[in-house]
């Protein structure tokens, strides 16, 4: 026995000679089952008939994805999706779709370099003009579909299959009716298909260095950093690339189960665990990452779906209804005000019950959804009293300056009663809109007043003392009690019904209670209207995105919409039909009108493969 043999493996030398055998005939059955594959296989090396007959599947590959790719001149099935999607990428339109980025710009990339301009809007059915080169872009979305046919025979070798048996590999993909289709029209399938099989190519010449090659060597690194490289992009592209994500995970436990009961030690073995988790976790997160940070960067004015958004998302696109709102609020502006610390956002605007103006009694408010006019405010100068807002000059809101909020449905303030005696026992004021000088109420004008203090400013330029909707962050502090308005803590809230339902109560915490929920005080302008400045600006430059936070809502907003692709069992769709019929070819589609003059096309896959396959799936 070595005397340089690691420890753990001497421990179980010795626990498994203890039990009558000897250490000559242990071996786990991962290490000897890797060792007799090692006997009877010999290390694949591509060669120059390697390389041949990969050009060969290649040109017959060609031949088959790319002849007679103009004969349809019109708008394919869903091409009039993912065709559009690539002239809004073109046109800087922001777009929504369920699925990831990477094989719309694929074919956003297509269409530039046919020399699209974007103009074309892809209408289903419809015939392409003269100006849009669509044989071109076919033909380079069927790139990806041809690779197919080499990768299948190159990946075949390296799991050590005879060159006829690959070569008969490549020829079933080549001759295959329904991946040649999709590999013929301007789809997210070609893209798709080809970051798939480039992922089993990668992983098989992972696995073949690992067994043949030297661990922690250049070869090993490269192929397994390769297998994250392509699990990225094969995500990035559709979600269902997920099954390529179980696949490599399975083979990398079992790889490692494998050396958990091979004579390794710890420490290396801990090297393999972190090698893995490396390239096959964070290098595909970062891919994935990447890829939403060139779709972003195409995104520059408003399109559809943008409303799913965030508001201050939506604000840097041009044209967006958030942008061309005054940047600069002046008093006797009205706006709507909404919790601003991340927690809270989802809430709605301030708002007070929608009564008829004449009504005495105070009102409470609340943070929900409302209708127009519903949740609107005037910000008034305090010591502005009787001033026409409608007609004078434009005085700008700025850090310290004393306002009131007039709700400007009911013409009500909002307002805290500074003598309520129950503040100090529950660390907080209730607020209420008042009629204010209401001399049967005994409402104090000077307790409708209230401080602004600006705590953040988004946008570092110029009037970083001045009021701006979303870029500023801001407390209302009361002016006679010293209260901050806030969300109440713990939540409280309303039990009206319909208007009078105002959701989240609002409260005024004292500074101590407001301190302790900080994040309950911050309020920001969603949105202003000043008809004195009208709508014509554009301060889309002047918000930021959050790249993240952005990224994150948007793959929630493709999670709800592909669970929402769920289909109903309680309804028919012609289009539909169950898994189980898949691979038995029960039901082909039709894609495309069918009309008498118009290419036909028919997703058919090849009936002696797929019903071969499926039946060696269930044998």
């Amino acid at each position: 026995m070595s005397l340089t043999a690691e420890p753990s493996a001497l421990r179980h030398r010795r626990h498994i000679a203890s039990n009558g055998h000897t250490d000559n005939h242990y071996q786990a059955y991962p290490e000897r089952h890797k060792q007799a594959t090692r006997a009877h296989r010999q290390p694949v090396r591509y060669d120059r008939i390697d390389a041949s007959i990969a050009l060969f599947l290649t040109l017959l590959a060609s031949l088959t994805r790319l002849w007679g790719l103009d004969r349809s001149n019109r708008v394919t099935w869903d091409e009039a999706h993912f065709g559009r999607f690539g002239a809004m990428y073109l046109n800087g339109t922001y777009i929504h779709d369920v699925h990831p980025p990477l094989a719309k710009l694929t074919i956003t990339l297509a269409q530039y370099l046919a020399g699209h301009n974007g103009t074309f809007a892809f209408g289903g059915g419809a015939e392409y003009p003269e100006y849009v080169n669509y044989a071109l872009m076919r033909a380079q979305i069927a790139l990806f579909g041809i690779s197919l046919a080499p990768l299948a025979y190159l990946t075949c070798r390296k799991l050590g299959f005879t060159r006829h048996a690959c070569t008969l590999a490549g020829l079933f993909v080549v001759f295959d009716n329904a991946i040649c289709l999709m590999s013929r029209l301007i789809l997210l399938d070609g893209p798709l298909l080809a970051f798939t099989a480039l992922v089993l190519f990668c992983l098989v010449n992972f696995t073949h260095e690992s067994m043949f090659g030297v661990e922690f060597g250049r070869a090993w690194w490269s192929w397994l950093a390769a297998t994250g490289l392509a699990l990225g992009l094969v995500l990035s592209s559709k979600w269902v690339g997920a099954f390529s994500v179980m696949l490599v995970g399975c083979a990398v436990l079992e790889d490692l189960y494998c050396k958990l009961h091979s004579h390794t030690s710890w420490s290396r073995y801990a090297r393999h665990w972190a090698a893995r988790a490396l390239a096959l976790i964070v290098l595909p997160i970062g891919v994935y990452v990447a890829v939403f940070r060139v779709h972003y960067s195409f995104q520059t004015a408003k399109g559809y779906g943008e409303h799913e958004m965030p508001v201050p998302f939506q604000a840097t696109l041009k044209g967006n209804r958030y942008n061309v709102q005054p940047y600069d609020i002046p008093f006797g502006s009205i706006a709507k005000i909404k919790p601003a610390s991340k927690p809270l956002e989802s809430l709605e605007n301030i708002i007070s019950p929608k009564r008829y103006h004449g009504d005495p009694e105070p009102q409470p408010v609340g943070c929900n959804s409302s209708d127009i006019g519903f949740d609107w405010w005037r910000i008034q100068n305090a010591y502005g009293s009787g001033i026409n807002y409608d007609n004078a000059t434009l005085e700008y809101v700025h850090h310290l300056d004393i306002v009131t909020l007039k709700h400007d449905h009911t013409h009500k303030f909002l307002y805290v009663d500074s003598q309520d005696s129950d503040a100090l026992e529950h660390q907080y004021y209730n607020v209420q809109a008042v009629q204010v000088g209401n001399k049967t109420y005994g409402y104090s004008s000077d307790d409708a007043n209230w401080v602004i203090e600006l705590v953040n400013q988004a946008y570092k330029g110029d009037g970083m003392d001045m009021l701006h909707p979303l870029n500023t962050e801001f407390r209302l502090r009361h002016s006679t009690s010293g209260c901050i308005l806030a969300l109440s803590h713990p939540p409280q809230f309303s039990t009206g019904q319909g208007v009078d339902n105002i959701g989240h109560t609002i409260v005024c915490m004292l500074p101590e209670a407001a301190r302790r929920y900080h994040d309950s005080t911050l309020w920001r302008i969603e949105f202003n209207v000043d008809l004195r400045v009208g709508f014509d600006g554009d301060s889309s430059a002047k918000f930021r995105r959050q790249f993240f936070q952005d990224m994150l809502r948007q793959n929630g907003i493709m999670a709800r919409s592909n669970n929402a692709l769920i289909p109903d069992p309680d309804k028919y769709n012609h289009l539909e039909s169950p898994p189980w019929s898949w691979p038995l070819l029960v039901y082909p589609m039709r894609i495309g009108d069918w009309q008498e003059n118009y290419t036909k096309f028919y997703e058919l896959g090849n009936p002696i493969l797929w019903w071969s396959v499926a039946a060696i799936c269930v044998a």
